[in-house]
């Protein structure tokens, strides 16, 4: 039980990106932990346009 985990690329997220929102920033980062394993990450900076 619980939240569904999604993951998300860029194109992913732009082609699911509703119209009123637009994406003006992304970015990817590798995090390496204490155990020297990799976790990759990527990150979105969304605007909403328009009227609330």
């Amino acid at each position: 039980m619980g939240l569904n985990l999604v993951q998300y690329n860029y194109e992913k997220l732009i082609s699911i990106l509703p119209k009123d929102l637009v994406l003006m920033h992304y970015g990817d980062e590798t995090h390496i932990t204490p155990t020297s394993s990799k976790q990759s990450y990527i990150y979105f900076s969304i605007k909403k346009t328009g009227s609330f």
